[in-house]
């Protein structure tokens, strides 16, 4: 099996605001593309939760 681990670092809300967001919203909305991904970890910063959280509220599938 092999494991494929993609970092998308500046990435606060499924709406794109900078160039980085845009990348990861273009991904993540797309499965055709091939970094679409299979799962997803999501990390984010307990001392800026509410920040952090809207990525994590605002992408479901």
């Amino acid at each position: 099996m092999e494991i494929k681990v993609i970092d998308f670092p500046g990435s606060y809300s499924i709406y794109p605001t900078s160039k980085d967001e845009r990348v990861v919203a273009d991904i993540l909305s797309n499965p055709a593309h091939e970094d679409y991904p299979d799962a997803i970890i999501y990390v984010a910063d307990i001392t800026n939760l509410e920040k952090h959280l809207l990525f994590l509220l605002n992408f479901r599938t």
